[in-house]
């Protein structure tokens, strides 16, 4: 398995409530007590979750005991977080992303070094896959549907004639023709509007990204413009964030927060966006110079 990332919000306690090595307890104390503002929760019997409030994602876990896949050995302190590399492992292993250590001076280095917040590009990639199924789920309804009114027709998608075809069914039309045959007729109006609204979409989904979160000064919202909402990955850079003050957003990105606002978790909204949450959003946009 891959690193899993996990939202604060939906981590939760254990119903049987497990109390854990007294060891895990005495580390997270001492973490928690150089750290200020870090709390953690219990994750399983022998692990805990790392997490500040206000903040998006979960930093990591840490936990103590035997963490090692290949054979059973010492109960050691593990620090778990997305920047570590464990190279004993693959990274399809959770291990890949443990440090382990026997010793709890050790592993508190470790931790403070690894259980970072997470950056604006690191949670637009976390939530990049969602996005692009969606987007791209939109594009194969149009096609299917497409596909399906072209067999109604009694033509072919593959024929080399079809779009000499198409163009005098939309003359037809377009002159206000009335087809003999009603559903005939009204399957041919509802094929040239999937076909323009498939030509509507372009070869791109360009998206902005955007979280909102608190400061000790003030709401800020960072946004970050995706090229195209399509595509698997994007390197992007923390230059490439612009930051703004949250109450100073432009009138329009405003208003499409206020709709997103009123919508569920996780709910999409054509030629809107898309809400992980009360703060955090894509939004459909019309250039990469909209924030500019």
């Amino acid at each position: 398995m891959t690193y899993v990332h996990a939202q604060v919000s939906e981590i939760t306690t254990p119903p049987d409530r497990y109390i854990g090595p007294e060891k895990l307890r005495e580390f997270c104390e001492e973490l928690t007590g150089q750290v200020r503002g870090l709390k953690t929760m219990t994750r399983d019997d022998r692990s805990q979750w790392v997490y500040f409030d206000g903040e998006l994602m979960v930093r990591g876990w840490v936990g103590y005991g035997d963490f090692q896949s290949s054979r059973e050995g010492d109960k050691k302190f593990v620090v778990c977080a997305r920047h570590i590399s464990n190279g004993k492992y693959n990274d399809h292993n959770e291990q890949h992303y443990m440090k382990m250590s026997v010793n709890m001076s050790v592993a508190l280095r470790v931790a403070k070094a690894h259980l970072t917040k997470y950056t604006t590009p690191e949670i637009e990639r976390t939530f990049r896959k969602t996005i692009r199924d969606l987007v791209h789920n939109k594009r194969s309804v149009i096609v299917n549907k497409i596909s399906r009114l072209i067999n109604n027709l009694g033509l072919s998608a593959y024929n080399s004639a079809k779009d000499r075809v198409f163009a005098e069914l939309r003359h037809l039309v377009k002159a206000g023709h009335n087809f003999s045959d009603p559903t005939f007729g009204a399957d041919v109006v509802h094929l040239l509007e999937e076909q323009r609204l498939l030509s509507s979409l372009g070869d791109t989904i360009p998206m902005d990204f955007i979280h909102i979160y608190p400061t000790p000064w003030e709401t800020r919202a960072d946004i970050l413009h995706i090229s195209d909402a399509r595509s698997h990955y994007s390197a992007h850079t923390q230059n490439e964030t612009q930051t703004w003050v949250a109450d100073e957003l432009p009138e329009s990105i405003m208003g499409k927060v206020a709709v997103m606002q009123m919508c569920a978790d996780k709910q999409y909204v054509e030629d809107v966006g898309y809400r992980i949450n009360e703060h955090t959003f894509y939004f459909h946009s019309e250039s990469p110079d909209t924030w500019k």
